[in-house]
C-alpha cells in the first residue's frame, strides 16, 4: 500500500509546480518585466487562464472514465509543455498562460481519480495527506527554483524547469503503479455532455464540499496570487528583488504546509475530516487578516505560518472527505466537477486585483479571510459520516 499512497501523489509534484509557480510567480515576473505590473491585469489574466482550466477538467475526468487515467494524464501533460515553450514568444503571456494551465487541468483529471480508485476509504485521511504534502512540496520547489532563475534573470530556464517537472512527475506515477494506473472508472458510456450533470438530490454532499473548498482557497489563492506585489509595495522592492523575496515566503509557508500535511491526514482519519476543515478555516482566517499589519518579510512569514498550517489542516481533511462522498464508478467525472470549486476559486482570486487597486490590501485580505473562514463552516452541512474508518467503510459498501 506503500507503493500506491505513494504513486497515487508524487504526479502532484509537478501539477502543483506549474499551476502554482506559473500564476504566482512567473506570470508576474513577464508582465512586470514588460511593464505591465498592474494588479489587474495579473488578475484577469489568470481569471481567464484558470477559467478555462476549470471548464474542461469534468469532460478531461469523463473521458478518464472511459479510456483510463494515466493516458489522459499524459495528455494534459504535453498539451502543458506546449503552453510552456509558447510562454517564451513574445506577446504570447495570455495564450501561453491558458494552454498551459488548461494542460496541467487535463492533467490532474486523470492524477485526482487515482486515489478513490486504489486508496481504501480507511486510508484516505492518510492519502489526502499524502496528495497534500506532494501538492505544497511540488508548489515549494517550484518557489525555491523561479525563485532563484528568477532572480537571474532568466525566464527560459524557469519554464524549462516547470515543463521537466511535468514529464518527471508523470513518469514516476506510471512507473509506481503500472497496470493499475489505467484503470478506468465508470464502465457505462455516456455522451460526452454528460460530463458537466450533477443531479443535485443525488449528490448534495459533494457539492457541500465543493462549496466549502471554493470559500476556503478562494481566500487562500487571493494571497498567493498578489503576495508578490504586496513584498514589493510594502518593502519597495523593484521587480527580481520582490520576486525573490516573494518566492522565498511562499516556499518556507510551502514547507510547512508539507509538514503539517501528514499529521493532518491521520487527525482527518483519527478524529473526523469536518472538525479539522473547521479548525483550518479558523487558522488561516487568522494568518490572513495579521499580514496587512506585516512591515518586514519576517512577519510576512510569521503571520503566513498560520495560513500554512491551516491550509494543511483543511486541505488534507478535505480531500479525504470529497473522495469519500464521490462515486467510485465514476470518480474521474465527479472530481472533475469537483474541481470547478477549485479552479473556479484560483480564478474568482483574479477579482482581488481591481480590489488591491481601488481599496489596498487591507480591505482585500480582510475579504480573503473571512471566505477562508466561511468554507471551515461550510463544510459543518455536510452529512456524510465522518472520521470513523468503519462508518466510512459502510457507507462506500452500498453506494
Amino acid at each position: 500500500m506503500t507503493r500506491t499512497l505513494l504513486g497515487v501523489s508524487v504526479g502532484w509534484l509537478g501539477i502543483s509546480l506549474v499551476a502554482d509557480g506559473l500564476p504566482a510567480l512567473l506570470l508576474p515576473y513577464q508582465l512586470a518585466s514588460d511593464g505591465a505590473s498592474d494588479a489587474a491585469t495579473l488578475g484577469l489574466i489568470t481569471l481567464l487562464a484558470l477559467g478555462v482550466a476549470a471548464a474542461i477538467q469534468p469532460l478531461a475526468g469523463h473521458l478518464a472514465d472511459r479510456v483510463g487515467r494515466l493516458p489522459i494524464a499524459a495528455a494534459g501533460t504535453f498539451i502543458g509543455i506546449i503552453g510552456l515553450g509558447l510562454l517564451l514568444q513574445p506577446g504570447a503571456a495570455l495564450a501561453g498562460t491558458v494552454l498551459a494551465l488548461a494542460g496541467v487541468s487535463v492533467a490532474q483529471a486523470g492524477q485526482q481519480a487515482l486515489l478513490p480508485d486504489l486508496v481504501p476509504p480507511a486510508m484516505r485521511g492518510r492519502g489526502g495527506g499524502l496528495k497534500s504534502a506532494f501538492d505544497v512540496a511540488g508548489a515549494f520547489i517550484g518557489f525555491v527554483i523561479l525563485a532563484a532563475l528568477l532572480g537571474n534573470g532568466d525566464p527560459g530556464a524557469a519554464v524549462g524547469a516547470l515543463g521537466m517537472a511535468l514529464v518527471l512527475s508523470f513518469g514516476l506515477t506510471a512507473f509506481l503503479l503500472g497496470r493499475g494506473g489505467f484503470r478506468r472508472g465508470d464502465s457505462i458510456r455516456r455522451p460526452l455532455l454528460d460530463a458537466y450533470r450533477l443531479p443535485l438530490g443525488e449528490h448534495r454532499d459533494l457539492v457541500t464540499v465543493v462549496a466549502a473548498r471554493f470559500l476556503f482557497l478562494l481566500g487562500i489563492y487571493a494571497v498567493g496570487r498578489f503576495l508578490l506585489f504586496f513584498v514589493a509595495d510594502r518593502l519597495g522592492l523593484l521587480p527580481e528583488a520582490a520576486g525573490e523575496q516573494a518566492g522565498t515566503a511562499l516556499a518556507l509557508l510551502a514547507a510547512i504546509t508539507v509538514l503539517a500535511s501528514l499529521p493532518g491526514g491521520w487527525l482527518a482519519d483519527r478524529f473526523g475530516r469536518r472538525p479539522l476543515m473547521v479548525a483550518g478555516g479558523a487558522l488561516a482566517a487568522g494568518g490572513i487578516g495579521l499580514l496587512p499589519f506585516a512591515s518586514s518579510l519576517e512577519l510576512v512569514i510569521l503571520f503566513g505560518s498560520l495560513m500554512a498550517l491551516g491550509t494543511a489542516a483543511f486541505s488534507s481533511a478535505s480531500w479525504a472527505l470529497l473522495t469519500d462522498v464521490a462515486s467510485p464508478v465514476e470518480s474521474g467525472r465527479l472530481l472533475g466537477i469537483a474541481h470547478l470549486g477549485t479552479a473556479g476559486a484560483a480564478a474568482a482570486a483574479g477579482l482581488f486585483g481591481p480590489v488591491i487597486d481601488a481599496a489596498g490590501y487591507g480591505i482585500a485580505f480582510s475579504l480573503a479571510a473571512l471566505f477562508a473562514l466561511g468554507g471551515g463552516l461550510v463544510a459543518l452541512r455536510s452529512a456524510m459520516p465522518d472520521g470513523a474508518p468503519a462508518l466510512i467503510g459502510s457507507v462506500e459498501g452500498v453506494r
